[in-house]
């Protein structure tokens, strides 16, 4: 997969999660959406490449302890050193979905 830009969608999400965390994570956080694109992946599983000059957040390896959920699945935002490595769609039927659920649909519980 050849670099791209995030769209508008995963930028939504990212952002909503990046949300959920207080001072100064939040800023943290979405800083590096500001500088980050898809660098390869799946449609359920981008790979998030977050540019030069961007501070790293004190949070773990990981998924973040930040879960939002819609009717067919949840979404999860990974950290890698300090900043966004992955976008992860992981869904509930035995169809695969073609991309990221619409953020407008995403709530923190299920």
């Amino acid at each position: 997969m050849e670099p791209r830009p995030l769209d508008a969608n995963e930028i939504a999400i990212l952002l909503r999660v990046a949300g959920e965390f207080d001072e100064p994570i939040v800023h943290v956080l979405a800083a590096q959406v500001d500088k980050a694109s898809v660098s390869g992946g799946l449609v359920t599983m981008l790979h998030i490449e977050v540019g030069p000059g961007a501070e790293a957040a004190d949070l773990p390896d990981g998924p973040l302890d930040v879960r939002l959920y819609h009717k067919g699945g949840v979404v999860f935002v990974w950290i890698a050193d300090g900043r966004l490595s992955a976008l992860e769609h992981a869904w509930w039927s035995d169809d695969t979905p073609d991309g990221m659920p619409d953020a407008i649909d995403l709530a923190r519980a299920p």
